[in-house]
Order: C-alpha cells, then sequence, then structure tokens
C-alpha cells in the first residue's frame, strides 16, 4: 500500500505539468470563446484567421449547392475541395495561399459535420497549441533538465502572446504541435545515437513545416543541426 502524502510536501513533478498543461488550454479556450464576441484587438489582427473562416464557409457552399443539385457525394467532394473560394474582409477580396487552403478544407470539414461555428476548430486549435507549448517544453527538459523545462511551460503557458495566438484560427497552433513532436524525438534519438533516425526526423520535419511555415526564416532554427 502506497504511503499517504506528507503534508507540506511539493506536488509530483508529473502532477505538476499535467496541471500547467489543463490550466494552459482552459485559458486558451477562455480566449477562445470571448473573442468570438467580443474582439481585444483592431480587426486587422484577424486577417489570417478571417480568411481561413470564409473559406472554410464558401467550401462548405459549394457541397451544398451541389447536394442541392441531387449530385453524388463524390460530385459534392470536388466540389467542397476543387471549387475556387474568394474571401472578402473588410471590402477587399483575397485568394487564399496553399496552408490557408489546407485550414480552410479542414475547418470546412469541420463545419458539415457539427455546424458553421467556429468555436469548435478554435478549441481544436487551442488543443493543437497546448499539445505544441507541452512538447517545447518537454523537449527543453530533455535537454536542459527537468527545472528547465518546467520553466518553459509555466512562462508560455500565460504569456498573452501565446495566449492569444494559439486560440485564433492561425497556423501557429499547428506549427507548434509538429514542431514540438518533432524537438521531442530529435532529443530523445539523440539520446539513443541513432543518425539514421535523426536524418528521418529531418525530412518528415521538412515535409511537414516547410508547408506551414512558408519558408520563413525560422525554418532553419526547428531543422538546423
Amino acid at each position: 500500500r502506497s504511503a499517504a502524502p506528507v503534508p507540506g510536501t511539493p506536488a509530483r513533478p508529473a502532477s505538476l505539468w499535467a496541471s500547467l498543461l489543463l490550466a494552459a488550454f482552459a485559458v486558451r479556450a477562455l480566449v477562445a470563446a470571448v473573442t468570438g464576441s467580443h474582439p481585444i484587438f483592431p480587426d486587422y489582427y484577424y486577417n489570417d484567421a478571417a480568411l481561413v473562416d470564409s473559406g472554410a464557409r464558401q467550401a462548405v457552399g459549394h457541397w451544398k449547392a451541389a447536394a442541392a443539385k441531387g449530385l453524388p457525394w463524390r460530385a459534392r467532394a470536388r466540389a467542397f475541395a476543387l471549387e475556387p473560394v474568394a474571401p472578402r474582409i473588410g471590402g477587399w477580396t483575397a485568394n487564399l495561399s496553399g496552408q490557408q487552403r489546407l485550414q480552410a478544407l479542414g475547418i470546412g470539414a469541420i463545419y458539415l459535420a457539427t455546424g458553421e461555428r467556429p468555436l469548435l476548430p478554435k478549441l481544436l486549435y487551442a488543443a493543437a497549441g497546448t499539445l505544441g507549448l507541452g512538447g517545447i517544453a518537454w523537449a527543453g527538459r530533455l535537454a536542459l533538465g527537468p527545472a528547465a523545462g518546467l520553466a518553459v511551460l509555466g512562462f508560455s503557458a500565460f504569456w498573452p502572446t501565446h495566449v492569444f495566438v494559439t486560440s485564433q484560427l492561425f497556423k501557429e497552433p499547428l506549427i507548434l504541435m509538429f514542431a514540438g513532436a518533432f524537438l521531442c524525438l530529435w532529443f530523445h534519438s539523440l539520446g539513443t545515437r541513432a543518425p539514421g533516425r535523426l536524418l528521418a526526423l529531418s525530412a518528415a520535419a521538412a515535409a511537414v513545416l516547410v508547408p506551414l511555415l512558408s519558408l520563413r526564416f525560422y525554418l532553419a532554427v526547428l531543422l538546423g543541426g
């Protein structure tokens, strides 16, 4: 039988990590819900998210138009995925980039299943951002020790910019999720001295992160080494 915890002793590290991750997600979920009706920044901060949401709604509209014509599901799927979308934001029309189009199709699929309500995909993005935060913090733990990893987690969990960016329909939560997983596996593989695995991880990370990052400069930081 396990011994009862002694009063005044610090929480177990695993419990502390879990508590911080749950708190991080709760904060992001709250911001995702509140910003849906009470924006906290001017509209131009929301352009990317608004474009993706508008593109998702247009893709759903193509599906519904094909369904109204009695077309089979394959034709509906083709209309959903391949018909052009041109979101209008603030009186101007935009062409979606490749990664924005992929995001719009993913969110559009959620809208088809659950209705055109942005909160659910925003919560999924918040979960992705939280997982990415946990992965990067765990990579810090593997590289620099438990105290460093916990410091990264505690600092980023409630940093205002990080909370906002990972609670909206931006690409950054997806980048963080994949980057966190990659960095965890990278540092774990360094400990196992497996160069073939490191090469495979680098190739996989490049295949995923290059489209998401659109070849931004910090790609070199993630893939370097």
